[in-house]
């Protein structure tokens, strides 16, 4: 656990939550939050994050919690605190072990990619005051990813997105940092697109 606390490599995150499941049925956010340390804002988003991007967010309602948790956490993060709080209904939400199986199946593969192409540089675009801004980032894309329910196939984008500032303040890499950004804007620009011409 301590080495998850500290970061590490995507494939070690994946098998230290394996470990966390410890035979049980079923596996909580707290526990994963447990698992992490309840320091580790970067290794819990990140995890969170890939979740949320994965099949099982087409589970109805999914979304809107995956939003709600990485909204307290990441502003949390923002405002400084340094110990992650989540109140009990959220902390108290569960996937099964089977679904949980399956959703670290489908992430070992680019799990061990990303390993090859990520680590620590351009540190100081990770730490206070910048990582306080990638928080900030977190917290506007949780906010419209319940809304992306509606539309099937898209609330994982804003999931993927998190991921990506997760994986950057856990692995302390400033070059992942910059990904996530551009990511965000990416996205964000495509949602004022598509709404202006709703709206026309």
């Amino acid at each position: 656990m301590a080495n998850a606390a500290q970061g590490g490599n995507l494939s070690q995150l994946l098998d230290t939550l394996v470990d966390a499941e410890n035979g049980k049925e079923e596996i909580s956010i707290a526990d994963i939050r447990d698992t992490f340390g309840g320091r580790s804002f970067g290794p819990f988003l990140l995890i969170i994050g890939l979740i949320g991007a994965t099949p099982a967010s087409g589970i109805p309602g999914f979304p809107t919690i995956v939003a709600v948790t990485v909204l307290l956490t990441a502003g949390q993060m923002v405002i400084g605190l340094r110990q992650i709080w989540l109140p009990q209904f959220l902390l108290r939400r569960a996937m099964s072990r089977k679904r949980l199986d399956r959703v670290i199946g489908y992430l070992r593969w680019p799990a061990s990619l990303i390993d090859r192409v990520t680590g620590p540089r351009l540190v100081i675009l990770t730490q206070p005051p910048f990582a306080q801004f990638l928080g900030a980032c977190c917290c506007l894309v949780a906010v419209v990813k319940p809304p992306l329910e509606l539309i099937p196939a898209t609330s994982a984008i804003p999931a993927a997105i998190v991921a990506l500032f997760g994986l950057a303040l856990t692995t302390r890499d400033g070059a992942a940092a910059i990904v996530a950004l551009a990511a965000f804007a990416t996205f964000y620009l495509a949602l004022f697109a598509v709404g202006g011409r709703v709206i026309a």
